[in-house]
């Protein structure tokens, strides 16, 4: 049974045999507008910027609670598991950020952006399944 009327939303996002579970608040109607706005913009001359990602990835930073199922290495090569409660240390961030290639501030920086899309896409079907249901189709 489908229950729609919680506080969080609880979104599972398939990872080789299991599922990684996003917990999320429930974003608001503002927050919504503000990420769907954000996929793209208009450039010099017209031109079209795609942010598709910047903009998936700040709208489930955003919402983002928590996460179940899921593991790092910490810079001492240690595997723990990866959730709200995880402290990154300087040298964590250190190795993780030469390791991505960008600077890693917190524990939502660690998760892979591929996984933040797919949350995201979740989202913007869940919406268009919603219009599509107001328009009658």
């Amino acid at each position: 049974m489908v229950q729609i009327a919680t506080d969080n939303l609880r979104i599972p996002v398939p990872v080789g045999n299991e599922d990684v579970v996003f917990v999320c608040r429930r974003p608001r109607a503002k927050e919504i507008s503000n990420f769907l706005n954000n996929r793209w913009r208009r450039g010099p001359r017209g031109k079209i910027i795609d942010r598709l990602y910047d903009a998936r990835r700040e709208f489930v930073d955003s919402i983002l609670i928590d996460v179940e199922n899921v593991t790092w290495k910490t810079a001492a090569g240690e595997t723990v598991p990866l959730n709200a409660g995880t402290v990154l240390t300087e040298a964590d961030r250190q190795h993780w950020s030469e390791m991505l290639g960008e600077p890693v501030a917190s524990w939502k920086d660690l998760i892979p952006l591929n996984w933040k899309s797919a949350v995201a896409v979740h989202v913007e079907d869940a919406l268009n399944f919603s219009q599509e249901d107001e328009e009658g189709n």
